[in-house]
């Protein structure tokens, strides 16, 4: 993912927050997209399958301590949301 390596090479720490956040919004897409009508029925899997990767991948890029905390809960919250239903089926 280009956002890991540009966070990881960025020096300016405005910069780097900027990237954080993009990438915690690009990590959110995948659980969306397997939720739209017409997505293999295997979406949710194949997306968790990307996150477990991402979050392997992202341990080496030599972040800062929070950065890549940051970037880890960012992977646990998309692969959460892979467990539940789309928002406007859910009850309740």
């Amino acid at each position: 993912m280009r956002l890991r390596a540009a966070l990881a090479d960025e020096r300016d720490p405005a910069r780097r927050e900027s990237y954080l956040r993009a990438y915690d919004a690009r990590l959110s897409t995948g659980p969306r997209l397997a939720r739209v009508e017409g997505a293999p029925a295997d979406a949710d899997r194949r997306v968790r399958e990307a996150l477990r990767a991402e979050e392997r991948m992202i341990g080496g890029e030599g972040l800062a301590t929070g950065e890549l905390e940051a970037a880890r809960r960012a992977i646990h919250r998309a692969m959460d949301a892979c467990y539940r239903p789309p928002a406007d089926r859910e009850d309740g």
